[in-house]
């Protein structure tokens, strides 16, 4: 009984030394797992940076585009002033032409003058013009442009 007892306590530590190492073996299992799993959340997350970076540079290029367009427009407005004041002056060289064609006419002296006034009349009015369809044309760009800038920065 004495050998089969110290048997019986082989056998214990026996099937004990078994179950430790199926426990080992479970908790290194265990292990690889979450090593992995912490490798797979790595590259996601070095993934979404890249997202970021991605997005970041598209951001920039569309806030460079729209300050282009900006500048651009600025521009177009500085020409439309200055036509503007063109337009103004005009007007004025022409209202007084027009006076001093409704002037009532003496000699012949005025009357080559009127006739003189009547032709610089007849350019300034035609210039004048000319000038209201480059003002017209430069609003349509600016509109335009307004328009597609405005619906890059919506889109």
């Amino acid at each position: 009984t004495d050998t089969s007892n110290k048997i019986a306590v082989l056998e214990a530590e026996k099937q004990n030394l078994v179950d430790s190492l199926a426990e080992m073996e479970k908790e290194l299992i265990e292990e690889r797992n979450s090593h992995e799993n912490l490798e797979l959340f790595h590259l996601s997350l070095l993934n979404k940076i890249e997202q970021l970076k991605t997005l970041v540079d598209s951001e920039k290029r569309e806030v460079r585009d729209l300050t282009a367009a900006h500048q651009r427009q600025q521009v177009e407005i500085a020409g439309c002033q200055t036509k503007l004041k063109e337009e103004r002056k005009l007007r004025i060289k022409i209202e007084k032409n027009y006076q001093t064609l409704l002037a009532p006419k003496k000699s012949t002296d005025e009357k080559l003058a009127n006739k003189t006034l009547q032709k610089e009349f007849t350019t300034l009015t035609n210039q004048y013009t000319t000038l209201l369809e480059q003002m017209g044309h430069l609003q349509n760009c600016f509109k335009q442009q307004h328009v597609s800038c405005h619906n890059h920065t919506t889109h």
